[in-house]
């Protein structure tokens, strides 16, 4: 019986992740952190990197724990930075800037 409640457990927790991911809204992200902001990326939405991203010198970034992060495998011809090659999308922290990502 133990063992049964704790499958139904795992399973129910399994559903509502799946439900919440369902939901979560995806935010493009072609833009740089800009120095002397600070953004928060929220773990109800989920964020696609469409070039390289930099947290610019004197900027932070805050990544909520469960916040889920992707990226583009061909970036966007518009998008596209020199000097980085196209199939690269990603986040920099350039120096000075400043990440702020807890995990679970």
């Amino acid at each position: 019986m133990k063992n049964l409640n704790r499958t139904i457990a795992q399973l129910a927790t399994a559903g509502l992740l799946a439900v919440s991911s369902v939901y979560a809204e995806l935010i493009p992200v072609t833009e740089d952190i800009a120095s002397g902001t600070e953004v928060t990326w929220t773990a109800d939405n989920e964020y696609l990197l469409q070039t390289m991203i930099y947290v610019q010198t004197n900027a932070t970034l805050i990544i909520e724990p469960g916040t889920v992060i992707k990226g583009v495998t061909v970036v966007p011809e518009e998008l596209r930075r020199r000097g980085i090659p196209e199939l690269i999308s990603g986040l920099w922290v350039s120096q000075g800037g400043t990440l702020v990502a807890d995990g679970t």
